[in-house]
């Protein structure tokens, strides 16, 4: 059923006015106001037909009376609504470092891990980035761990830290990063750790003997000094006199110091310094030859490849007898 135009034209401009003001937020008065009026329009005015470009404001409706409202054509007299809220935008409130994601010491204290967080473990938004020993750039975490292979792996050398509020124009400073291959890491890591154990192996160790030792207890402290020589290590051996102690005979301490000499040279290591005299206080310095390799930390032969070699029971001697009487 189709309304007649004399109905349905003021119900069409009513509803233009109330659904496309009242949202909009102006006050409906001042709307109705500055719409122009249907007085001055008349009915010769041309109509636009389907497929005539229309401007940016105009409506999909042929009536001139449905264009949306312009806020910026209103009257400038009018003053501002008093019912319109008073809409002020607070400034946002600085946030702390760690509440943007950055990883400061306190994190990481918090964290519990004793390394550097790694690839995904790195939660800050920028970060600076060592690539092939080059000098630090700034870039975005995201961006380079898309970029990260199976092969490499992001390193954090150092955490991020904040600016220093005593100090002027203190400014905060970006973790530092580096990109690094795994496996290149892994050799580098390795050959650190032997070498830490090499420089506190090398560390100097002592031992004191009494004149009047006997055999076993002297047979112990010779095993302790060739185990220390075995490390590397260089050993201060002390010969002293044990107060409230048993003297000993002049022949008993020059077998002591003998049976010293002869076991460090039988093991191949040497003696660097001698000091004092017999039945006194006197010290030794016995250390390995220059170029002597630990056999902890020597490499081992590489063992052949492919599968054991497996012997049969049929051929070793105890099975003989039951190979045998299987056979007959």
């Amino acid at each position: 059923m189709r309304v007649p135009c004399s109905l349905g034209q003021p119900l069409l401009r009513r509803c233009a006015v109330v659904c496309r003001a009242g949202p909009s937020g102006g006050p409906i008065r001042h709307l109705v106001q500055s719409r122009p009026s249907n007085k001055d329009s008349s009915d010769d005015v041309p109509r636009p037909f389907r497929g005539t470009p229309s401007p940016p404001w105009s409506s999909s409706s042929p009536w001139r009376d449905e264009r949306p409202l312009r806020y910026d054509l209103q009257n400038s007299n009018a003053g501002p609504s008093t019912e319109e809220p008073n809409m002020v935008r607070q400034p946002n409130m600085a946030r702390k470092p760690e509440q943007l994601g950055y990883m400061t010491e306190e994190v990481l204290k918090r964290w519990g891990r004793d390394r550097m967080p790694r690839d995904l473990e790195i939660t800050d938004p920028w970060v600076m980035v060592i690539v092939k020993d080059q000098a630090p750039k700034k870039l975005f975490t995201q961006a380079v761990l898309k970029t990260m292979s199976p092969e490499k792996s992001l390193r954090m050398l150092e955490p991020f830290r904040p600016a220093d509020p005593t100090v002027e124009d203190s400014k905060p400073k970006l973790a530092l990063c580096k990109v690094v291959v795994k496996t290149e890491e892994y050799q580098h890591m390795k050959a650190l750790k032997a070498r830490k154990r090499k420089e506190k192996a090398v560390d100097p160790k002592s031992l004191n003997i009494t004149w009047n030792i006997d055999q076993r207890d002297l047979k112990i402290k010779l095993k302790k000094l060739m185990r220390f020589l075995n490390m590397g290590c260089k050993v201060d051996v002390q010969l002293y006199t044990k107060p409230n102690g048993l003297p000993a005979s002049m022949d008993q301490a020059q077998a002591v110091v003998n049976t010293l000499r002869t076991r460090v040279v039988e093991e191949g290591f040497k003696e660097y310094k001698c000091e004092g005299v017999v039945l006194g206080s006197m010290m030794f310095t016995f250390a390995p030859k220059e170029g002597y390799k630990t056999p902890h930390l020597a490499p081992t032969k590489a063992t052949p490849a492919g599968p054991p070699q497996m012997m049969s029971w049929t051929e070793t001697d105890e099975n003989d007898g039951v190979a045998d009487k299987v056979e007959g």
